[in-house]
């Protein structure tokens, strides 16, 4: 007969098992950790099952209240650890593979204004060019008292900027009815559409060219006769052309009418008419919308989006593949491909452009179709059949837009890798998709250089400008891997192709030389927009170069005790050969933007930052030890420039016409530097690129 088993002591009222069920631990808590004892036990955690013992030989030698929320403690604490365990182990799950910590995403949160800077933002790129130069808590005496001279200066700029703004304002009535007298004489507007035409609609196509020339001659032939969304549409095309009218001295005036165009069509495509908007026609002012937005310095809207873009086409079935529906005529489903990958392009660059908006679509959300390599001229709206489509080789008004199709997969991903909301990313991931844009880049030039150089002069914008957009993947995707390769010499490879993605697209700034008037497309396109549209303009470019240059720069000084001896070393002079050409064209760049702020277009606050970082790399090259009065006196010269330079611009000028009544809105943000006011915190202003952040950082509107 088998012995009776003691029976085991039941447990206090004041157990584990009671406590689980205390409206202040969940009782899942125990459960989770039973079930995970062994995984807990393994990964080096704490070991729920034992935890729970040891409580319950507390509360039989009668544990108080203290215990109990003592037990609660530890419990918060083994859970967070076995979240953040998990979480490792997630991203750690390929074998061998390098990750770094992914960069935390910073928050502006104010009255005025919110803003999330994610990880593709410039600022944690600027941050670490002079994060040891600049110590806020130890100012010296004689920087603080610079401070009142510099506030009250800057306070001066801001003023004058804040006149020119005044005069640019519109009153807001129903711009439909109003827009054709806004359009100007017919010789400017025949050069801004043909401008247009030109440039952008073989990028971005829109429309078909030639049914929109008979649409525009028979527009002249009788203007109240066309449709409403004919003359929205051409109002958007003109404010495109505007970036490429050849005399600067007319931008002015057709600056501010774009803004006119602009703000009508959107009017027009969210105001009252808006039900009658949700057609081909609509589609078309969207993305037209969007893209000369970016031409004018007015940037992007959070409630005019390419997400709303997506939402709308998808609304219509533009992302499925035309053969899907029948009873489309070809003139039909040709365009709505071109417009799908029209807006395909603009969702993807939408994405990191935000620096912190994923992107929304994936290629398992769409059918895999795209626009026929043909030329206009064959394909009309009565067309019956289909057209043979051309090869590749064979230059067509559609080349450009199916070349870029083709890296259009890769840089999907790259997108999503890019804005990722994951803390640690796959070292290996972003290497083979680097290479596959390195190679797009390396295909792209092929086929402008092989197959279409009789097409050279015609070509020659959408050849720099898409190489420079998949450029601009290639430095995203290893930036954060450059801001580590100060530290970890694995990744220099990533430092050494990011460096070489801004300097190929900072090279195509060398045609830009004002103020002269006899400028390429490319040039004026860099000095008229914003975002990426400005290339070598642009802050992603100008941060990475100048941390390359001060990286080099401190790298060569460490160990030397005089600066002579920088010259010495052989490896120093190959460094310093190196870093000529960088350094020269970052001057070109800034001397660049002080003449682009004298035609009146905001280019202050990037103006100013890289001058300080020239200002750095002269003081570094030098061996000078204490550079911060060098730095703040640089900040206090170049915001003069500024002042001096707007002084004497026509953008303080009134405009004349009768477009003043219009619409009201607010041109381009200027001098707003919230950063710099009477009570100007001068760390904060450094805080903000020296790795400062936290509380006292500022956002800068570049």
């Amino acid at each position: 007969m088998p012995r009776a088993e003691s029976p085991r002591p039941r447990p206090s009222q004041t157990d584990a098992r009671a406590v689980s069920r205390s409206p202040d631990i969940p009782a899942s808590t125990f459960a989770e950790g039973d079930q995970s004892q062994q995984q807990s036990r393994g990964l080096g955690s704490i070991s729920f099952t034992q935890l729970e013992q040891d409580d319950v030989v507390n509360t039989r030698t009668g544990a108080s209240g203290s215990s109990l929320q003592h037990l609660e403690d530890r419990l918060c604490k083994a859970e967070q650890q076995l979240s953040e365990l998990s979480r490792t182990r997630q991203f750690c799950a390929v074998s061998g593979d390098l990750t770094i910590p992914g960069i935390m995403p910073r928050l502006r949160n104010t009255a005025e204004k919110t803003k999330l800077f994610g990880p593709s933002h410039w600022m944690y790129t600027a941050e670490k060019i002079a994060s040891d130069q600049i110590d806020s808590q130890n100012m010296d005496i004689s920087i603080v008292d610079m401070k009142a001279d510099l506030a009250d200066m800057v306070k001066e700029c801001r003023n004058l900027r804040k006149a020119a703004k005044s005069q640019r304002k519109l009153q807001l009535n129903d711009p439909v009815p109003d827009l054709l007298s806004t359009f100007p004489e017919r010789h400017v507007c025949d050069e801004l559409a043909s401008a247009y035409i030109r440039t952008f609609e073989k990028i971005y196509r829109v429309v078909h060219i030639p049914s929109f020339w008979k649409e525009y001659y028979q527009f002249w032939e009788a203007p109240h006769a066309s449709s409403t969304s004919f003359l929205i549409k051409l109002g958007l095309i003109f404010s495109i052309g505007t970036t490429f009218y050849p005399i600067l001295g007319e931008s002015e005036r057709l600056r501010h009418l774009a803004q006119t165009w602009i703000y009508a069509a959107q009017w027009w495509l969210v105001g009252p008419s808006e039900k009658s908007t949700r057609n081909l026609d609509g589609i078309q002012v969207f993305c037209l919308l969007l893209v000369s937005r970016k031409t004018n310095t007015i940037g992007s809207s959070p409630w005019l989006s390419t997400g709303s873009l997506l939402r709308m086409a998808m609304t219509m079935g533009l992302h499925r593949d035309p053969r899907v529906f029948p009873g489309l005529a070809p003139f039909q489903a040709e365009m709505r491909s071109r417009l799908w990958t029209t807006i395909l392009e603009l969702v993807v660059h939408g994405s990191i452009d935000s620096s912190s908006m994923p992107l929304m679509i994936s290629p398992q959300d769409f059918d895999n179709h795209v626009p026929r390599n043909i030329n206009d001229a064959d394909l009309w709206p009565a067309t019956q059949e289909f057209s043979t489509p051309k090869p590749l080789k064979q230059f067509t008004e559609s080349s450009i837009q199916l070349l870029m199709r083709q890296s259009l997969p890769i840089r999907m991903e790259a997108a999503k890798l890019i804005n990722s909301s994951n803390l640690e990313q796959s070292y290996n991931a972003v290497l083979q998709i680097a290479t596959d844009l390195q190679k797009a880049c390396r295909d792209l030039a092929t086929y402008f250089q092989l197959h279409w150089p009789q097409y050279s002069g015609e070509t020659d914008l959408h050849r720099k400008f898409l190489d420079m957009q998949i450029r601009r993947y290639i430095l995203l995707l290893y930036r954060p891997y450059m801001l580590q390769a100060q530290h970890n010499p694995r990744f220099y490879l990533s430092r050494k192709i990011c460096g070489e993605s801004a300097m190929i697209i900072a090279s195509y700034a060398e045609s830009l030389q004002l103020p002269s008037q006899n400028l390429d497309d490319l040039s004026r396109l860099m000095v008229m927009s914003t975002g990426p549209f400005c290339g070598a303009l642009h802050l992603d470019i100008i941060t990475v170069l100048g941390l390359e240059v001060t990286s080099q720069l401190k790298e060569t000084a460490t160990g030397s005790s005089e600066p002579g001896q920088l010259t010495m070393d052989p490896l120093a002079e190959m460094s310093k050969a190196q870093r000529e050409p960088m350094i020269r064209i970052l001057e070109h760049i800034n001397d660049q933007m002080l003449q682009v702020v004298a035609l009146g277009i905001a280019r202050f606050k990037r103006y100013i930052f890289l001058s300080v970082v020239l200002c750095q790399i002269r003081a570094l090259e030098s061996g000078t030890r204490d550079i911060r009065p060098l730095m703040i006196k640089a900040v206090q010269e170049s915001v003069k420039n500024c002042y001096m330079a707007v002084q004497s611009s026509q953008s303080v000028s009134t405009p004349q016409g009768p477009i003043e009544t219009l619409i009201c809105t607010e041109s381009p943000p200027g001098l707003d530097f919230n950063l710099m006011d009477p009570n100007l915190d001068f760390s904060a202003f450094f805080a903000h690129f020296s790795g400062g952040g936290g509380d006292g950082m500022y956002e800068m509107t570049l």
